[in-house]
């Protein structure tokens, strides 16, 4: 969610769009898949759809330094396409994807730590579509609201940019 509202406001501003690819920002960036360097967008990474598994156990617990986390995305092996579906089909059913191999983590939200009275200044600020409790607002209503659309249509009650 806070690094959704840092995109938009960026997007706000016209410094960034949802669609640039992550290369044009992050120019280090390289994928095991050398065709995937190219495509991911930020979209992409605010949804969760770059078709890599989950590495937060891989990097955020250990504290490494940006850079080394970069570095190690060329080591991970796309489990599916870019913007593929986070389910498999079995005949006409789709399924979730089985994720039960990773770890029991503690840290989630990529390790974001808070206090229940700042998470709530975080929530107020989301109602009041972007505006601060004093008024000022910070990111327009239109792009708080778009945080809130849904991105992967399998089930959209349980997905959204941000926040799945």
């Amino acid at each position: 969610m806070l690094a959704a509202a840092a995109a938009v406001l960026l997007v706000d501003e016209g410094r960034l769009s949802l669609d640039d690819p992550i290369v044009w920002w992050l120019p280090e960036v390289r994928f095991t898949d050398p065709a995937l360097t190219p495509e991911v967008t930020v979209h992409d990474l605010l949804t969760h759809r770059t078709g890599l598994p989950p590495t937060d156990f891989t990097v955020f617990a250990q504290g490494m330094p940006l850079a080394m986390q970069i570095s190690l995305l060329e080591q991970v092996e796309p489990v599916a396409s870019p913007r593929a579906r986070p389910h498999n089909e079995a005949g006409d059913v789709l399924r979730d994807i089985d994720y039960s191999f990773l770890p029991d983590m503690d840290n989630a939200a990529g390790s974001v730590c808070s206090t229940v009275s700042d998470m709530m200044t975080w929530a107020q600020f989301r109602l009041a579509g972007g505006a601060t409790a004093d008024g000022p607002r910070l990111i327009s209503e239109a792009a708080i609201a778009e945080t809130f659309q849904p991105q992967n249509l399998i089930d959209p009650d349980r997905f959204d940019r941000g926040t799945d």
